[in-house]
């Protein structure tokens, strides 16, 4: 078809889907346990199929398309009609003719040329006459009869070919596999990742849209199934069978495959919104009944896009099982086998990301692979519409949390740094931003819009380049003409620069009653990783938390390094905090939850951090934060060399300042830091040594960062940039890694200190399991810390108690040590101890 096809205009609803109310249930720290939460997502291609081995990637990069779309400004391809022999299934070689329908739509073309790869074309006929053509280097060039193709004409060009067809070294093409025969569109590593070529010829990329026939001859018990309606079948002689099939609706040749084995179906219908929906499953005879049992979620995923996106435009939904990932194949997607061993939980995540497709791709494609976002990322966004239509809003805010720690721990990492989302290098089209980002960034622009408008917009993108293409600034284009809204802010911030911004909360003001109300003035401060401008009019959520601990929620826009705004509330602010109920994804994952009994030690999800409670008399609601950015360098302590820069956390909570580490709230915690390699977030911090690592706190943005109070430090081995601080008193205020010599002038206040050991007794010693500090209860004593025979600070607790301390030493190891009691920055005496 032509490059621009007649855009045709779908319903868009009015219906409005309310935005849920907050987070108002929250979850007891006593529901977690040690282990770790898992996010393992599945993606669209699935190429990580255990016991699977892929050959490594070998990418031409920087490939310019512009010369296969032109084609598209002076040929129309109007159909394809496709001939193939698979009988020679043992050789996996096929016997094909394609006849190809060209409109003319411009004048001046003396030849045309067409993709195909690694097939031998036998000969070639125009219009029913042989002609010469040229073959070479995957291109097929055909003269025009008479010297030039004249405009307004229609013209029948017949190919006929022969081979083995291609297939990508890493994934993709055309497979002989387990029985199997079948073809999927897309090759990872080969740019331009489009494969018509593989098995016929074609105007190959996302831009030429076409109909077509396909005709499949097959033997050996092995049926063709392919897309669109079935015309028949003819049976000749033993088992040879020839089916037809066509597909009235123009799609792109990637879109255009087919799967030949000893398949049977399971068909039924859905009844949706805009009426029923048939649904067709297929595949061999042993797997059938579980493939059906593993898609019992199909209609939930019919349902939710149909309902944000508008009515499914194919004529079924159909699914036939192939052996290596998946591909959105209209009418007939291709899935792996080994997926119906998987739960249902896993089926419904794959199988509605290619049903998410059917509008994001396979309805308006990207116009080159640069931009394969514009499809992947609206798909795979389909799983996070599914999960809340299914299970409902809380169920969608943890699936949007696990898709977000997954983008900001592994894409960098796993494609081979920070990415704008457009355009997006080619080596890294098929990446882990293109899917999981590009989902974060279509949440965010659900966000961004509102969930109503984000709904219609969507649907007036796709009715507006129905059955064409898109690109990023034409996306923008529709989504600003529907809207009316600035959307090319949005774009600059979160598509077209790589990284992440995220928000934090410098300090606040709070003035009114309970008769009047109450005014909260805000003071935020927006940081930045691994991207140059922040951020502009971004829609942020304010969770002001009330003494019962319902939330008043009220949506500012703020934008830039500092903003400042201001909420109005009925009730007192126990607790403020933004984003509680992901609304937006950005460079910061949070938690919010209630204590209400000791409890041992748990990881909480999203945050990389774990808690436990020793001591609590009144229940407490606590907020954790992990920002994924650099925080505050200054203001710090005289002793502090650096502080991390890649990462921190804030802690908050509703319990009253200066109760933490009493009979009233005891917590633990635990912050470990990674940096044995490059990929960890602590790797520039302590690559090579942690000799002077500790851990670093404030109790707010205008105090100075100092070594904690209280904790435990256990590095390991000193070098392998791995090591864990254990928090024995958990204190509000924020967290992060630094480095420095916490010892500076303690050894010189030892020495002044020589034949005062009397006055702090240490006993036993040697100790096992803990040692008891006594001294003169007159001193002002406000902490202790321990420090190793390499003058290393090892342990830090803050003192409550007069003149005496029992102090575990179980978390030690064997050696000599010295422990120092002290006032402020005051070093006042100190002794020494053996533990064995």
């Amino acid at each position: 078809m032509q490059r621009i096809a007649l855009a045709f205009l779908i319903f868009i609803a009015s219906g409005h889907f309310s935005d849920a109310l907050a987070q108002t249930r929250y979850h007891n720290l006593n529901e977690y346990t040690s282990k770790e939460r898992v996010f393992i997502p599945i993606g669209c291609k699935t190429t990580d199929v255990p016991g699977h081995v892929h050959s490594e990637k070998a990418i031409v990069v920087n490939y310019d398309m512009e010369p296969s779309i032109a084609r598209s400004d002076t040929f129309d391809i109007q159909h394809l009609e496709v001939n193939m022999d698979a009988t020679e299934f043992n050789l996996q070689t096929i016997t094909a003719n394609c006849e190809i329908t060209l409109n003319i739509i411009e004048e001046g073309a003396e030849s045309v040329w067409f993709d195909l790869i690694d097939l031998t074309v036998d000969s070639v006929f125009i219009d029913g006459s042989l002609t010469s053509f040229v073959h070479s280097d995957g291109q097929l060039t055909i003269p025009a009869p008479g010297g030039e193709f004249a405009v307004g004409t229609t013209h029948l060009i017949d190919v006929h070919y022969s081979g083995h067809p291609h297939q990508d070294p890493y994934w993709g093409g055309v497979y002989y596999a387990s029985g199997y025969f079948y073809h999927m569109g897309i090759g990872l590593t080969t740019i331009p990742p489009n494969f018509g070529k593989v098995w016929h010829p074609c105007f190959d990329n996302f831009v030429e849209r076409s109909t077509y026939t396909w005709h499949i001859r097959s033997a050996g018990g092995k049926k063709a199934h392919l897309q669109g309606t079935f015309l028949g079948e003819t049976l000749e002689a033993g088992d040879t069978l020839t089916r037809s099939f066509t597909l009235e609706h123009p799609i792109t040749t990637h879109q255009a495959a087919f799967a030949v084995a000893d398949y049977v179906d399971s068909n039924f219908v859905h009844t949706g919104a805009y009426g029923d929906v048939p649904v067709r499953l297929t595949a061999k005879p042993a797997d059938i009944n579980q493939m059906v049992n593993k898609f019992q979620d199909i209609g939930y995923a019919i349902d939710a896009l149909e309902y944000w996106y508008g009515p499914h435009a194919w004529e079924r939904v159909g699914y036939v099982i192939t052996t290596d990932g998946a591909l959105e194949i209209p009418t007939n997607i291709a899935y792996p086998q080994y997926m119906v061993g998987e739960p249902v939980a896993s089926n419904s995540d794959l199988l509605t990301h290619e049903l998410g497709h059917q509008w994001w791709g396979n309805i308006v494609a990207p116009y080159i692979h640069n931009h394969m976002w514009l499809k992947e990322g609206g798909a795979e966004y389909s799983n996070t519409l599914f999960e809340e239509w299914k299970n409902g809003h809380e169920a969608m805010v943890e699936f949007i949390k696990d898709n977000q720690q997954f983008v900001l721990e592994e894409c960098h990492v796993q494609d081979n740094g920070f990415h704008p989302l457009s355009p997006m290098p080619d080596a890294e089209i098929y990446g882990r931003h293109t899917y999981y980002k590009g989902a974060s960034i279509h949440h965010n622009l659900r966000a961004y819009l509102g969930d109503e408008m984000y709904r219609n917009a969507c649907q007036f993108v796709l009715s507006e380049y129905w059955d064409s293409y898109m690109d990023p600034d034409m996306f923008i284009a529709a989504l600003e003409e529907y809207s009316g809204m600035d959307v090319q802010t949005f774009f600059d911030d979160q598509v077209f620069q790589p990284g992440f911004s995220t928000w934090v909360i410098d300090s606040t003001s709070t003035v009114g009653n309970d008769a009047r109300g109450y005014e909260t003035t805000l003071y935020l401060n927006q940081k930045l990783r691994a991207c140059s401008n922040f951020h502009s009019n971004e829609p942020i959520e304010v969770y002001i938390w009330d003494e019962n601990w319902e939330p008043t929620v009220v949506e500012v826009r703020v934008g830039g390094e500092y903003d400042v705004a201001t909420v109005e509330h009925s009730h007192s602010a126990e607790l403020i905090g933004l984003n509680a109920d992901g609304r937006l994804n950005q460079g910061r994952l949070d938690h919010t939850f209630v204590i209400t009994e000791p409890t041992g030690l748990s990881s909480l999800p999203w945050v990389d951090f774990r808690m436990g409670c020793d001591e609590i008399t009144d229940s407490v609601l606590v907020r954790v934060e992990h920002h994924w950015a650099a925080p505050d360098q200054e203001p710090i302590a005289f002793y502090v060399d650096e502080v991390s820069g890649t990462h921190f956390w804030t802690v908050d909570g509703t319990w009253e300042d200066g109760i933490e580490g009493s009979e009233d709230l005891l917590l633990d915690a635990r912050f470990n830091y990674v940096g044995s390699d490059e990929t960890g977030l602590d790797f520039d911090l302590y690559n090579g040594t942690e000799a002077n690592a500790f851990l670093a706190w404030r109790p707010d943005s205008d105090s100075e960062w100092e070594q904690y109070p209280d904790y435990t430090w256990q590095p390991g081995s000193l070098v392998n940039g791995n090591g864990m601080f254990k928090v024995t008193s958990l204190r509000k205020g924020q967290y992060a890694f630094a480095n420095g010599d916490v010892s500076l002038n303690i050894q010189e206040q030892i020495d002044g200190n020589e034949g005062r050991e009397e006055a702090l007794l240490i006993y036993p010693s040697p100790a096992t399991s803990y040692v008891d500090l006594s001294w003169d209860e007159s001193l002002c004593v406000d902490g202790v810390s321990v420090y190793d025979s390499a003058g290393r600070c090892v342990k830090r607790e803050s003192v409550s108690s007069s003149g005496s301390l029992r102090l575990s030493v179980t978390d030690l190891s064997n050696g000599n040590y010295i422990a120092v009691l002290s006032s402020g920055r005051e070093a006042l005496m100190s002794n020494s101890f053996v533990i064995e």
